[in-house]
């Protein structure tokens, strides 16, 4: 049997149209809508707690103290809560920086101690580590970690205080060898100019000493120029000390010419200029000179007295002289005054003649005496032909000086 097939006739068959659920919609839209408005109120209301948490915890910090509050918080084993969190986290805050306060106070308080006290650099560091460690420690046992940064801080404050001090020791101690060093070139100084001072010492053994000075200096770490400088001063003042010395410990007026010839020589003397070089040989010529005239005149005068007391007693006075070559150091021929000695000694000589030839006054009748003076006054009036004028000048101080004499007796 055959089928029948089917054929397209072109009609369209109408579906359905779809279903619209609106309020299902709506229902889900709004339920979406309060569960937003749910989340947000809940977030901000935890987000308000925390903040009330967090004030809380700050708030414990402030009334128990840092290091309490992380006591009590390690002890139980860390926050448990928000609070808690914020206390921890106020605490470790407030506790580093309040500890580092006191670690830095009691740092300032070491370095102000140990500059008084002259502190050893090594003592010092030895305290500021106890400081460093001691502080540190406070934080190790209830926070690790805020232990380790305090250490990191306080790490730091002990190396700038510890620089502090020893910038301290090192200008101390430069202060000290440079006070130190002063003392001993000012000593090593004295040690050339007391050389200068003793029996023999001459212009090369104070040059030697010098130059023991200047190693001194030069050792002590002085620069060349100012060891130099110092040398040249100590020395050059040294000669001058030894000139001044050997004058005024010379054995006689010729050992004193003969310092002062050697010093008219020296062209520029040690230390000194040209015209400073005059002046001091001025000094010594005249200070020469004025010695050389007052011995004279103090001998003259000297002279003169013996011969009065030998006339008038006979004897011989007591303490005086007649030193020729004492005298001849004061009369010099290179000074033109040979004269001056050779009647000096004539008079001398000439008194012991008389003293032996007519006796002293003392002893001598009054007639004899008055025919002696009577006979010196002409001598003196008419020298013998043949008299130099030096020996009538003697012969006329003879007259007087015997007039003296015969004056005194009249009067004793």
């Amino acid at each position: 049997m055959v089928l029948p097939k089917y054929q397209k006739t072109g009609i369209k068959v109408r579906q359905p149209s779809g279903m619209d659920f609106a309020d299902a919609r709506e229902a889900s839209q709004l339920g979406r809508t309060i569960s937003s408005e749910l989340d947000r109120m809940g977030e901000f209301a935890f987000r308000e707690g925390s903040k009330l948490a967090e004030r809380r915890g700050q708030e414990r910090v402030r009334e128990e103290g840092a290091v309490p509050v992380l006591t009590a918080l390690q002890q139980q084993e860390g926050p448990r809560t928000i609070a808690e969190q914020a206390a921890f986290d106020a605490a470790n805050r407030i506790a580093v920086v309040e500890i580092e306060t006191e670690a830095r106070s009691e740092m300032r308080k070491l370095v102000a101690e140990a500059d008084e006290a002259n502190m050893d650099l090594s003592v010092f560091n030895e305290k500021m580590s106890d400081i460093q460690d001691g502080y540190t420690a406070s934080l190790q046992v209830v926070d690790p970690v805020a232990a380790g940064v305090l250490s990191a801080r306080i790490t730091e404050d002990n190396a700038a205080y510890s620089t502090k001090y020893s910038e301290i020791v090192t200008v101390k101690a430069k202060n000290a060898y440079a006070e130190n060093t002063t003392n001993i070139l000012t000593e090593s100084a004295q040690k050339v100019l007391d050389h200068a001072l003793t029996e023999g010492a001459t212009v090369e053994s104070i040059q030697k000493a010098g130059e023991d000075l200047l190693q001194t200096a030069l050792l002590r770490g002085t620069g060349d120029k100012k060891a130099q400088k110092l040398t040249d001063t100590a020395v050059n003042q040294a000669i001058r000390e030894n000139l001044a010395f050997r004058y005024e410990n010379a054995d006689g007026i010729a050992a004193k010419r003969a310092i002062v010839n050697d010093l008219l020589e020296i062209e520029i003397y040690p230390g000194l200029g040209y015209e400073q070089t005059l002046r001091l040989k001025d000094t010594y010529q005249n200070q020469l000179d004025r010695e050389i005239t007052n011995g004279r005149n103090n001998f003259i005068e000297e002279l003169n007295d013996a011969i009065l007391f030998q006339t008038t007693t006979g004897k011989q006075k007591e303490g005086f002289e007649f030193n020729e070559d004492k005298l001849t150091e004061l009369f010099l021929e290179e000074d033109g005054d040979t004269g001056i000695l050779d009647t000096l000694m004539m008079q001398w000589e000439n008194t012991q003649e008389d003293i032996k030839t007519y006796g002293a006054l003392s002893s001598m009748p009054t007639e004899k005496a008055n025919e002696l003076l009577q006979q010196f006054f002409e001598e003196a009036k008419n020298p013998p032909e043949g008299t130099t004028g030096a020996e009538a000048d003697i012969l006329k101080k003879k007259g007087r000086r015997f007039s003296n004499s015969f004056n005194c007796k009249a009067r004793g």
